[in-house]
């Protein structure tokens, strides 16, 4: 997970330029699973929740990057977190 606390004026702008990235170069990365992007423009933040094989994966992935990652959304702050799913829910519409 990835999160940018922007503030409302740049929430927008950081969402836009999280979703390209995400879809130009991460999704291509043979380890990455999907990802969500979400936004609340209430406390300015913009979330990007990307689902990896595993977090070495991404480390890897984010270290070998960090000249291209950098420049397009560096400027938004961000700050991530490694989290590990302890349980998935599938929908059940019985």
């Amino acid at each position: 997970m990835v999160e940018f606390k922007v503030g409302d004026d740049l929430v927008e702008e950081c969402a836009d330029a999280v979703q390209k990235l995400t879809s130009s170069l991460v999704a291509k990365q043979p380890h990455f699973r999907g990802a969500n992007v979400t936004v609340d423009r209430n406390s300015g933040t913009v979330v990007n929740l990307m689902c990896w094989d595993s977090a070495q994966h991404f480390i890897r992935f984010r270290d070998a990057n960090q000249d291209i990652i950098g420049p397009r959304i560096g400027h938004f702050g961000p700050t991530p977190r490694i989290l590990e799913v302890s349980a998935q829910i599938e929908p059940n519409h019985e």
